[in-house]
């Protein structure tokens, strides 16, 4: 079972030590086959990685370039990445979509571009409210699935299944669209972990805890550790 916490764009650099020290000594408790990626914002992956080395929890980043390195004023380039101590970053999450305009075809190159720095990406995937109503999800995610891998070509990736109109409004999917969008993203792509992402918290991650599902992306509910202990017990 896979948990990733996404911090978003919270904390300030020097809160994200002790906080990861402390999430590092409470995970060396945590069920075996849990498996932990915290994924945070770049100004704290220094402090991270120092606060987490040695420890079960896989360092990972927001967001990369879609470029190698160079004139690129305000990116940063997976290769950066890799050698702060990230091993993960998410691609295409829809708040990059949504508020960055990012296209399928740069998030495309973005995977492209993690890959080749030995990065695992992340790529999220899901449909906006009106997509949903009319029961388009599985066409919809699958097609951005489609588009990323045209530019980005097969290899190492995982996939979170996130619809847009659940990331942060307290209303999460129901547990079996959830495991259905997840059953036809691995008849795509044989092998891939799926996990659910869209306003999981301690109280209702059990439900998503399905043979179908892999895991969850966790984002407001995982700064607070009292919460992230909690679910880490429900994924023994």
């Amino acid at each position: 079972m896979i948990l990733a916490l996404n911090w978003k764009m919270q904390l300030l650099p020097s809160q994200a030590g002790p906080w990861a020290e402390r999430l590092a000594e409470l995970s060396s408790n945590w069920p075996a086959g849990l498996e932990l990626a915290l994924f945070a914002p770049f100004t704290h992956l220094s402090a991270l990685a120092a606060a987490l080395r040695g420890s079960r929890v896989a360092l990972g980043a927001q967001d990369l370039s879609a470029e190698q390195f160079g004139a690129h004023t305000g990116d940063v380039a997976a290769e950066m990445l890799a050698d702060l101590g990230c091993s993960q970053v998410l691609v295409g999450h829809s708040e990059r979509r949504s508020e960055h305009a990012e296209s399928d075809r740069l998030i495309g190159r973005k995977l492209a571009r993690a890959r080749s720095a030995g990065l695992l990406p992340l790529l999220c995937l899901g449909e906006p409210w009106e997509v949903r109503q009319r029961g388009g999800q599985l066409e919809y995610s699958l097609a951005q699935l489609e588009a990323a891998l045209e530019v980005a070509g097969e290899g190492p990736l995982r996939l979170a299944y996130e619809p847009v109109w659940a990331i942060g409004t307290g209303k999460s999917c129901h547990p079996e669209d959830a495991a259905q969008v997840s059953l036809a993203l691995k008849r795509r792509l044989p092998g891939a972990a799926v996990l659910y992402g869209g306003s999981v918290n301690a109280a209702n991650l059990a439900q998503f805890l399905r043979p179908e599902l892999d895991g969850a992306l966790v984002g407001g509910a995982s700064l607070k550790l009292e919460q992230v202990a909690e679910m880490a017990a429900l994924c023994g």
